[in-house]
């Protein structure tokens, strides 16, 4: 399998979601050509586009979570939106996740829950924790 038989908008949400847990394009980048390398077979034999998604976030979050931290590899174009990336990249797993699956919009509530191995009230205390380490991380 290469990049080019999976459909652009799942690509953009990968490499979206890579970069709110490395805090670096070039991280996020390798974390989502490792994940695809490392899971080509599996991810061509899936006939639910669903369950595919899903491997796919799955092979990300685990590549990405190996990444080296951020290094200064770019340059931020807005000191602001570079200040809150750096702060959202410090947030501890599992909120981490939680925040950038939920507000990518890719996958439902319950999905994200599957997804991290909780309940769905769980989802909820862990998106509320992290968007408070968010609000806590803005300069007032």
């Amino acid at each position: 399998m290469d990049l080019t038989t999976l459909p652009a908008s799942l690509l953009d949400d990968a490499f979206r979601f890579a970069l709110l847990l490395t805090g670096s394009a070039a991280a996020a980048e390798r974390a989502v050509i490792d994940a695809i390398a490392s899971g080509a077979h599996q991810l061509e034999e899936m006939r639910s586009v669903r369950r595919r998604d899903a491997m796919l976030f799955s092979r990300v979050r685990e590549a990405s979570l190996r990444a080296e931290p951020a290094s200064g590899e770019e340059a931020p174009i807005d000191a602001e939106a570079a200040a809150l990336a750096r702060k959202f990249h410090e947030i501890p797993e599992p909120e981490r996740s939680a925040l950038a699956l939920f507000y990518l919009d890719t996958l439902e509530a319950q999905e994200i829950a599957e997804f991290l191995g909780m309940r769905l009230h769980d989802l909820a205390e862990t998106l509320d924790r992290g968007r408070g380490r968010l609000r806590e991380a803005q300069p007032a």
